[in-house]
């Protein structure tokens, strides 16, 4: 019995030495290693708000990439550090204070108006891809998500403020007073930074072609420093609607010791207030990558069915042939 399975341990491993044998001898495979440079358009899609725009927006990422290749099939990962800035148009806000006195005693209620809303976001965050691809001689196609952490941002918000004071009784409201500390269309900047820690999830789509690489005849080779060059687009969802999506928090906090003082008015990020509560938002970026690669060949020996570029083991394999029979035919004539 131990005798036995014995014998059925060593077909199994015997077949199996076979099988992989086989296919290793059909399938060549490569491995890349390298670095990639990418920079293009940031924007960022606010689908429920018609009037909050993508005015301007630029984004670079440097990372490292790993790359394997199964002839016309290929994984792609690594890790990437990126960066982004985008700028986006606000809707107007106005905002009031009551109880207010001027310099004669007499109550009124201040008014802020809130025009030329523009906020500038800058993220940091690192990044890391899954993508499967496919490669036709020159042209290559990679696709597949990219996950990451983003760590860091930064958020700062110009605008017009212009101040005015309504008194009761029908008076007809006042403004730019400098009497009464009132103003007009006063450039107002606030800024915010922090570390928030937040997931970032994105589709990729990557199309290219390779400077120097050639395949001819099924038979690939690669040259041991490859470039290529790529256009590609990402696009996610922006996980700030998960996280701060629920606040009721006014766009602007006022000084309350100091309401004249407009350099004292702290604005928060967009996403986080309650003109925000109605909307998601989108992200995406698209541009043009340059990777440097280079390869080292996991495999070079080819099998009986592969196609080969070079005709020189074929035509030795035929001259083999007739030689044996020739061979064998002279032995029996001699004997």
């Amino acid at each position: 019995m131990t005798t036995l399975r014995k014998l059925n341990a060593l077909s199994f491993i015997s077949i199996a030495m076979l099988l992989c044998q086989s296919l290793n001898a059909q399938w060549h495979h490569t491995v890349f290693n390298g670095f990639y440079l990418q920079g293009g358009y940031a924007g960022r899609m606010y689908h429920s708000p018609k009037d909050v725009k993508t005015m301007n927006g630029s984004c670079v990422t440097v990372g490292y990439s790993y790359e394997y290749d199964r002839e016309s099939f290929a994984v792609n990962t690594g890790v990437g550090f990126h960066w982004q800035r985008v700028s986006n148009s606000l809707p107007d806000y106005s905002a009031t204070r009551e109880g207010i006195c001027d310099s004669e005693g007499e109550m009124f209620t201040l008014r802020y108006s809130f025009n030329n809303r523009i906020e500038h976001i800058s993220t940091w965050r690192l990044e890391v891809p899954a993508l499967i691809g496919f490669k036709q001689r020159k042209i290559f196609c990679f696709f597949g998500p990219i996950a990451g952490v983003e760590f860091h941002e930064q958020v700062s918000q110009n605008a017009n403020v212009t101040t005015s004071a309504e008194y009761p009784f029908g008076i007809v409201p006042l403004t730019a007073m400098d009497v009464h500390g009132l103003h007009l269309n006063v450039q107002n900047i606030a800024e915010n930074s922090a570390f928030k820690i937040r997931p970032w999830l994105a589709f990729h789509l990557e199309v290219g072609v390779n400077l120097n690489r050639t395949v001819r005849q099924g038979y690939r080779k690669a040259s041991p420093i490859q470039l290529r060059f790529s256009l590609y687009a990402d696009y996610g969802y922006n996980f700030d609607d998960l996280i701060s999506k629920n606040k009721n928090l006014d766009p602007y906090q006022i000084d309350e010791d100091y309401p004249y003082d407009l350099s004292k008015i702290k604005a928060y990020q967009y996403t986080e207030t309650n003109q925000y509560s109605a909307s998601w938002v989108s992200r995406f970026t698209v541009g043009a990558r340059a990777t440097l690669h280079f390869n080292r060949d996991a495999k070079k020996t080819y099998g009986h069915s592969h196609k080969y570029a070079h005709g020189k083991t074929r035509s030795a394999n035929k001259r083999k042939k007739p030689s044996q029979y020739k061979s064998s035919s002279f032995q029996k004539k001699k004997h």
